[in-house]
C-alpha cells in the first residue's frame, strides 16, 4: 500500500518560461533551479490542448482526456466530474487514506461528495485579489505540513498569479513578488518532505504577455511540470523531450500507485518513475505500469483500428487513441449542431403556426 505523501501544487496560469527561461531573466522560480542543481528535481515542458481555461484543463489533468470547447460554457458553473479520474481511483484503492484540498473552489464543485477529508474552496471571481486568496491557501498548506500523519494526498491550487496576469500582464513587479512568494513556499514544503514523499508543481494553463488565456498561443498552451523528491539521487535533466499535459495523468497514477483512469489518453513519463522508485522495485513496477498504460490505451481502440505496429510504442498508441477520440468529438459536435438547428426550426415553425 501507498505509505508516502504526495503534494500537488497547482499554480493557475503558470507559464513554462516561469520555470525554464533563466537566461537574463528574473521572472522564474529560482527554487526549482536550485533543486535541479542538487539532483532533487526533474522538470518537463507540457503542452496543453485548447481551450486554455481552468475547468477543461483540470478535467484533462484528472482524467487524461481532452475536454472540448463546450467546457468553456461551464467554466464558471462546473458540476460533478462523472468521468473516471485519479482521485476516484485513489479512494477506491486506499479508502482509508485522506485527501486534503485548499484553493480554487472548482475542485469542490467537481468533487462535491466526501472525496476530501478536509477542504477549503476559494472563489476565483475576485480577480483584484492578488494576495489574500493565496495567503488562505498557504495557511491551510502550512497547517497540513505540521500534521503530516493526518493526510496522504494534499492538493493546493493557487490563483494569485492568474489574477495579476489579468490585471497587469505577465511581466511586472507583482509577478516578480508572486514568484518569490512561491519560491519560499516550495522551499518550506521541501523541508517537510520525508524520503519517499514527492512534490509535483504544475500549471493548469499558461497566459499571454498581456495576461489573457483561452487560446492556442505558445505561452498559453505550454506549462511546466516539476517533480521534487529526496528519493531522487542526483537525477539529470532531459530537456529535449516534450510531453502532453494529459501525460501527467498516468504519471501521477504511477506515483500514487493506483490504476490509470480507464478513459486516459496520456502516456507515462517513464524517466520520472525510473528515478523515483528504488532499484529493487523499479524494474518490475515500471514494467507493470507500462503494461497497464498500454492495455488501458488498447481498450480505447476498436479491433479494426488496432494494428501490430502500435503494440510496443506507447506514444504511437496514444496518438492513435487521440485521433479516434478527436473523430468521436467531431461527430458529437456535428450532431449537437444538427440537433440545435432542428430544435430551433421546430420552435420557429411552432410559433409561426400559433401566430
Amino acid at each position: 500500500s501507498s505509505k508516502h505523501h504526495v503534494i500537488i501544487m497547482l499554480i493557475d496560469a503558470l507559464r513554462s518560461d516561469y520555470v525554464f527561461n533563466r537566461n537574463n531573466s528574473s521572472f522564474y522560480l529560482k527554487s526549482i533551479e536550485k533543486f535541479e542543481e542538487n539532483g532533487k528535481a526533474l522538470s518537463f515542458k507540457l503542452r496543453c490542448h485548447t481551450p486554455t481555461v481552468t475547468l477543461p484543463r483540470l478535467k484533462a489533468l484528472l482524467t487524461g482526456t481532452i475536454p472540448s470547447f463546450w467546457d468553456i460554457i461551464y467554466n464558471y458553473n462546473s458540476s460533478k466530474l462523472e468521468l473516471d479520474n485519479i482521485l476516484i481511483q485513489y479512494k477506491r484503492k486506499y479508502p482509508e487514506n485522506k485527501i486534503v484540498f485548499y484553493g480554487d473552489d472548482t475542485w469542490i464543485k467537481l468533487f462535491p461528495n466526501d472525496i476530501f477529508s478536509r477542504s477549503k474552496g476559494l472563489q476565483s471571481f475576485f480577480v483584484t485579489d492578488f494576495k489574500e486568496i493565496d495567503l488562505n491557501v498557504t495557511e491551510g498548506l502550512y497547517s497540513e505540513l505540521n500534521q503530516m500523519n493526518e493526510w496522504n494526498l494534499l492538493i493546493v491550487h493557487y490563483l494569485g498569479l492568474d489574477h495579476i496576469g489579468h490585471a497587469y500582464g505577465a511581466f511586472n513587479s507583482f509577478i516578480k513578488d508572486k514568484l518569490n512568494e512561491f519560491d519560499k513556499i516550495i522551499e518550506n514544503i521541501y523541508l517537510k518532505l520525508n524520503k519517499n514523499d514527492i512534490l509535483i508543481i504544475t500549471g493548469d494553463h499558461g497566459m499571454g504577455d498581456k495576461g489573457g488565456h483561452g487560446g492556442s498561443s505558445f505561452v498559453e498552451i505550454n506549462v511546466p511540470s516539476v517533480f521534487i523528491s529526496n528519493q531522487f539521487n542526483n537525477v539529470k535533466q532531459i530537456n529535449n523531450k516534450e510531453y502532453l499535459q494529459i501525460d501527467l495523468t498516468p504519471t501521477l497514477s504511477g506515483l500514487l500507485e493506483i490504476s490509470i483512469p480507464w478513459n486516459n489518453l496520456g502516456i507515462l513519463i517513464e524517466y520520472v518513475l525510473e528515478s523515483f522508485y528504488s532499484k529493487k522495485t523499479k524494474s518490475k513496477l515500471l514494467k507493470c505500469l507500462i503494461d497497464d498504460n498500454r492495455r488501458q490505451l488498447f481498450n480505447l481502440l476498436s479491433d479494426k483500428d488496432l494494428s501490430i505496429s502500435y503494440s510496443n510504442d506507447l506514444k504511437l498508441i496514444r496518438d492513435k487513441a487521440m485521433s479516434l477520440s478527436n473523430q468521436q468529438d467531431f461527430i458529437q459536435i456535428l450532431f449537437s449542431i444538427l440537433l440545435f438547428c432542428s430544435v430551433s426550426q421546430f420552435i420557429y415553425f411552432s410559433v409561426q403556426i400559433k401566430n
